[in-house]
């Protein structure tokens, strides 16, 4: 009875051992897996912020020929900064979905508009002061009546 107790131990534990085998080659291949995974992650957050940039470039492109304003003054480099996109690029942090990057991304996108339309606001606010100074001028040299300076108004 005592031999079949021990064999019945040694098959455990010679059973116990295969599953712990088993069960490491398992963790290694998913931390294979994720490794490689955040490998992928760093890939598309660098070339997220590389389309990004280029976009930058783009607008700028369109928004300097004219003369205006340069885009460095509505757009600069702390839409995309180091503080969202590090994070995700580190070991220990936890790693972001396509969902948080689609969100992410949007929001780039969103302050992107936010800060081409202030400079919009503030270009157009500009044009209606040196109207005003424009009006301002005409009617005190004598040109434009008071009558005149109402109508053009309405």
């Amino acid at each position: 009875m005592a031999t079949k107790m021990y064999q019945q131990g040694q098959q455990s534990l010679e059973e116990a051992r295969l599953l712990k085998g088993t069960a490491e080659s398992q963790l290694a291949s998913v931390q294979s897996q994720q490794i490689g995974l955040q490998k992928q992650e760093k890939h598309l957050t660098q070339e997220r912020l590389n389309v990004a940039r280029e976009r930058k470039e783009q607008i700028q492109a369109t928004v300097n020929p004219t003369g205006i304003q340069t885009i460095d003054n509505v757009i600069n480099d702390d839409v995309i900064s180091d503080d969202v996109i590090l994070p995700y690029m580190s070991q220990s942090a936890p790693q972001p979905t396509r969902s948080h990057m689609a969100t992410l991304l949007d929001q780039l996108d969103t302050n992107i508009q936010l800060r081409r339309l202030a400079v919009e606001a503030e270009q157009d606010s500009e044009y209606l002061e040196e109207e005003k100074n424009f009006l301002a001028s005409l009617r005190s040299s004598g040109r434009l009546t008071l009558m005149e300076l109402e109508n053009s108004y309405s």
